[in-house]
């Protein structure tokens, strides 16, 4: 009965760790748009 207690996910904690995830995609990719938009600014000054 305590190998079956370890098992059982209430829906609190799934909807928890879908936002941990999804803000965790959110925060890379605004990370990844930020280098890339200051990546292109630096090549525009150099030209």
């Amino acid at each position: 009965m305590i190998k079956d207690m370890f098992l059982y996910i209430d829906p609190g904690t799934t909807s928890a760790l879908l936002a941990g995830i999804l803000g965790a995609l959110a925060g890379v990719g605004m990370y990844i748009k930020t280098k890339w938009h200051s990546i292109k600014y630096r090549n525009k000054t150099k030209k």
